[in-house]
């Protein structure tokens, strides 16, 4: 059993009751495992699912899931009772004829799930919503999923940055995507830009593609291959789970100065505490706060330093290249 941020267990159980074929799904491509949007189709005999974080996504989750069991097929979900695990079986009981709990220890339990309901939507685009926003006279309209990030609004993070945002051209990179608001707002506003979206997640490229069309996006784990680019802009992801995890963050600011112009700059906004000055000024010899609230803060980098610089015909940093 593993959690959904990496991934699930689908298993195909033989007669004997041993285990036969096991396939795993990554919803997400961390360390470079290959992931997919959607659960495969199936059907399976056994699915193990680590709980998810939030109600509304473990309902879809499951749902998907349900659909793909075999006639007889049993979903196990597993999670921490701080994580909503006390109420997981009250919740799949909605969806599946049979729930029960079969194990409770160290504070996690296991809710088994058999004979899903009939109209259970089975399919991705059945849990898509519709969502919108006005920001600094720009209207936005795009299309979202439970588990991505404010996947039913425009956070207060990315409406600051937005609102911060001055008009930008050249390449550039929306780093951690989602859904691909930031890149559909400078679209509509008109900035003459060659756009590029990434993120680890492919459900959110999956959105992006609906939201952005046409736009190349790319499905990496940290930033992803290309550039060099005029700006990068960012709502980087700060917590795995409900864990704080400042990693992406950080390999953000150590490596966005060689994936930049000599003149560009890496626009981001983070959480008012995070302390982020310290690892940009690092890596840029400019860092300000352009914008901030009791909880959140927008960062402008620039000025990339020259043993940061990669000379554009080889790649190298300039610092490690011998004389010839």
């Amino acid at each position: 059993m593993v959690d959904d941020r990496p991934g699930l267990v689908v298993e195909r159980l033989d007669g004997a009751g041993g285990v036969g074929e096991v396939q795993r799904w990554h919803r997400l491509a961390l360390e470079g495992r290959a992931a997919t949007a959607a659960p495969p189709d199936g059907p399976f005999d056994g699915i193990v699912l680590r709980q998810p974080r939030g109600t509304v996504t473990l309902i879809m989750l499951t749902s998907l899931l349900g659909a793909r069991l075999a006639p007889g097929g049993q979903l196990l979900v597993g999670g921490a009772n701080d994580e909503g695990a006390r109420s997981m079986a009250r919740h799949l009981s909605e969806l599946f004829g049979q729930v029960e709990v079969v194990a409770t220890r160290r504070h996690c339990r296991v809710v088994a799930a058999r004979r899903p309901r009939a109209d259970l939507r089975g399919e991705l685009e059945g849990w898509s919503l519709a969502v919108g926003a006005e920001v600094a006279g720009v209207s936005l309209s795009w299309r979202s999923w439970p588990p991505l990030f404010a996947h039913d609004r425009l956070d207060a993070g990315t409406k600051m940055l937005l609102e911060s945002l001055p008009p930008l051209e050249g390449a550039v990179l929306d780093f951690a995507c989602g859904a691909g608001v930031v890149g559909q707002f400078l679209l509509r506003r008109g900035d003459p830009i060659e756009l590029t979206l990434s993120d680890v997640d492919p459900l959110a490229l999956h959105a992006a593609h609906h939201n952005v069309p046409g736009v190349p996006a790319q499905l990496a784990d940290g930033l992803p291959p290309g550039g060099p680019w005029q700006h990068i802009v960012s709502n980087p992801p700060l917590h795995l789970g409900k864990d704080e995890h400042r990693g992406t963050l950080a390999a953000l600011a150590a490596g966005a100065p060689e994936r930049l112009r000599r003149d560009g700059s890496l626009w981001l906004v983070v959480q008012g505490s995070t302390p982020v000055r310290r690892a940009l000024q690092g890596a840029f010899t400019t860092v300000e706060r352009v914008a901030h609230s009791p909880s959140y803060a927008v960062w402008r980098a620039t000025g990339i330093p020259r043993a940061r610089r990669r000379d554009r015909a080889t790649g190298i940093p300039r610092a490690r290249r011998r004389d010839r």
